[in-house]
């Protein structure tokens, strides 16, 4: 071995393998940002979790070319967790369950990366609300819709 091996192989057991774009896999559990097809934050789920589940069921299906797989972030909730786990077996797609402590648990961290395992997408538009946006619009139209007049309970009683 020559020296710069020597000292190569050497950092390598004291430092470990040196990783290409550590923040970037960091941030997408793993992956590479080219790879990834759909990316959903804590703070989208905690706003809108029906949306962002069939957001999930919708990239899973209408991707066919490529095989997809969910990462899943161990710091999600466990109902969350159960319901993308079906979702997954519904649609035989594989899945992740990362429970590293260093994955974050705020708000624009990702708690579930949808990738190919094997290739790089391209995707320019992975996020949620951008990508699918009619199913947030839908909720923001739900809670903006008009309702009756709140009436006191009086008025309520007496039919006023």
């Amino acid at each position: 071995m020559t020296n710069d091996n020597l000292q190569e192989h050497l950092n390598n057991g004291l430092y470990g393998t040196p990783q290409l774009h550590p923040d970037e896999q960091h941030k997408y559990l793993g992956t590479f940002r080219e790879r990834v097809s759909l990316a959903i934050t804590f703070k989208e789920f905690s706003n809108n979790q029906n949306a962002c589940l069939t957001a999930i069921k919708q990239e899973i299906s209408s991707n066919t070319e490529e095989k997809l797989s969910i990462k899943i972030n161990g710091q999600l909730s466990s109902d969350i967790i159960d319901k993308i786990i079906q979702i997954s077996k519904e649609n035989n797609t594989k899945f992740e369950y990362l429970a590293d402590t260093s994955f974050s648990h705020d708000d624009d961290a990702n708690a579930i990366v949808i990738c190919s395992s094997k290739s790089a997408l391209h995707i320019e538009n992975i996020d949620v609300e951008s990508k699918y946006h009619e199913l947030f619009e839908r909720k923001a139209e739900k809670n903006n819709d008009p309702k009756e007049d709140k009436k006191g309970f009086l008025s309520k009683l007496f039919d006023l």
